[in-house]
């Protein structure tokens, strides 16, 4: 077997251990999952999964990680698309976006934020240091007569309701249908646009 096989089987090995391990935690829970559970339903030793991952809380991280950068790839292409449209507008449909990824991951969400207790970074900074990166740039081509000089912190602050207005969302006993999540969503999106715009006829369109 040449070198490249053994690299692709060990990538394909470790592929089916992290999406057999996040289909196994959504179906019977974090907590209800073991290692042994994992690859024995793949017939594979614990060192096989060892030689991938330190531990399950490794592929709750990746996975969260993968999830992230899907998001901002995912916010950075709206930007793109939607070049044409007003930066106001642009902003709005970014926050169509974020309902998408919540209403589309509330499961896998809930066991990111409730189960793993000893997943030792903050997935609290990741979120809203990426998340308000592109929020940035989008307020920064905003006019300055109709935004408010301190950008930065602006972007945090969105960052920082959007996560905590996520998280109450996928933390609750009941998931939430699509209309549910938009509206909680775009509450958040009228509130900001009111302080980060000096733009009192956009609230009412």
């Amino acid at each position: 077997m040449s070198l490249l096989n053994r690299r692709e089987q060990k990538e394909l090995t470790k592929k089916k251990i992290f999406e057999t391990s996040i289909s196994q935690f959504l179906e019977n829970g974090y907590e209800n999952v073991t290692i042994n559970t994992i690859v024995k339903s793949l017939g594979l030793s614990k060192g096989a999964f060892y030689h991938h991952f330190i531990s399950k809380e490794a592929i709750i991280i990746e996975f969260y990680n993968t999830m992230i950068n899907d998001l901002v790839y995912e916010l950075l292409s709206t930007v793109k698309t939607d070049h044409e449209l007003s930066p106001v507008e642009i902003f709005k449909s970014l926050f169509k976006v974020f309902s998408e990824f919540c209403f589309n991951n509330q499961k896998i969400i809930k066991i990111i934020l409730t189960e793993p207790k000893k997943i030792n970074i903050s997935l609290e900074d990741v979120f809203i240091n990426e998340i308000s990166t592109i929020l940035l740039k989008v307020l920064k081509l905003i006019d300055q007569e109709m935004i408010s000089e301190n950008v930065e912190s602006i972007s945090r602050y969105i960052s920082t309701l959007l996560y905590f207005e996520i998280r109450q969302i996928c933390i609750q006993d009941n998931p939430k249908d699509k209309k549910e999540i938009e509206d909680m969503i775009q509450n958040i999106f009228y509130f900001v646009s009111k302080g980060a715009f000096n733009l009192d006829y956009f609230l009412n369109k």
